[in-house]
């Protein structure tokens, strides 16, 4: 769906603006980037935001392509040893394997544009000599929307907010969590903030201070499922079952229930020593999800649990069977 928006809609910058979010979420950076180029075309589009959200998709675009290096068979080596390197070093600049990719792939020129090099790919999709340029040119465009977001806007909240998620991936949670913090007092209407502090927060084996971020994130945005989820999981930690099995109840009689609200709901019960509604619970939602190990494994543990060993069998069998 998000391919044919961007394809049959891709002038309706309000369409794009509502689902932009959804293409790094489905991991398809490359959509994500032209997306994020047209928005930042656009005025009525926050600049700042449209900036972070094309660095973080040229991001997701160096790792997407580094994977299909990594997959490329032995001639990968001479320019993964570039790529690590360079890492290792804290480098911005990989390019030192460029004059070989110049040798061995006659696709590859070193003054290749990122469109460049993507258009080029697609015709050669294996070429490693392509997908290690990528690598490299994604990276850096990565680098540029950051410090032209920097350069144009430094007082961005946004900008501070990614900032901030950027300290903590790379270990620096203390100061992560002092900006997130800041930000909190000083912005706190920003999308995700909540949540990604609920984040830091569950990293670090805090769950109630993350279960507290969480449900003041699902206040706001009661149908978020990935901060609900968060909140059930925050609850399970916390040994916290009545509190669950109330929270998640009204959650299960939905259509469509989420298989996660399932799971954790009979976990509740189990913990509470309510084994049979356990039961009863996923051999229901076994009947929708028949090929489901998480849920043969979990019946086969509550039929053993209540005595019951031919069905633990049988859940055994289907266990080993589900793929």
């Amino acid at each position: 769906m998000l391919a044919k928006i961007l394809l049959e809609s891709p002038q309706d910058t309000k369409l794009l603006a509502v689902v932009a979010p959804c293409y790094l979420e489905a991991d398809e950076p490359l959509q994500s980037i032209e997306v994020y180029q047209r928005l930042l075309s656009n005025q009525s589009f926050p600049a700042d935001v449209a900036l972070i959200q094309l660095a973080k998709s040229y991001l997701a675009a160096s790792h997407f392509f580094f994977v299909r290096l990594q997959a490329a068979g032995p001639a990968n080596a001479p320019y993964i040893k570039a790529i690590q390197t360079a890492r290792d070093q804290g480098s911005a600049n990989a390019r030192s394997a460029f004059p070989e990719a110049a040798r061995a792939s006659s696709y590859f020129h070193a003054d290749l544009s990122y469109g460049q090099a993507e258009k080029l790919w697609k015709q050669h999709p294996k070429d490693p000599a392509l997908l290690y340029q990528l690598t490299v040119l994604s990276g850096e465009e990565s680098m540029k929307q950051l410090d032209e977001c920097a350069t144009k806007y430094p007082q961005s909240p946004n900008l501070q907010q990614f900032q901030a998620e950027v300290l903590v991936e790379q270990g620096q949670e203390e100061e992560g969590l002092q900006k997130y913090q800041q930000l909190l007092r000083d912005y706190p209407n920003l999308p995700d903030l909540r949540y990604n502090l609920g984040m830091l927060y569950r990293k670090r084996g805090e769950w109630d201070k993350a279960l507290g971020v969480f449900k003041d994130q699902l206040t706001r945005s009661p149908n978020d499922e990935r901060t609900a989820a968060r909140v059930s999981e925050s609850l399970l930690e916390l040994k916290r079952y009545q509190e669950l099995r109330d929270y998640l109840e009204p959650l299960s009689r939905k259509q469509n229930v989420p298989l996660w609200v399932t799971l954790d709901l009979a976990e509740a019960l189990q913990e509470l020593s309510n084994i049979p509604e356990a039961i009863e619970l996923l051999a229901s939602s076994e009947k929708r999800n028949p090929l489901n190990k998480t849920i043969h494994y979990r019946l086969m543990r509550l039929y053993a649990l209540n005595g019951d060993s031919a069905e633990a069998t049988k859940e055994n069998q289907l266990f080993r069977s589900a793929k």
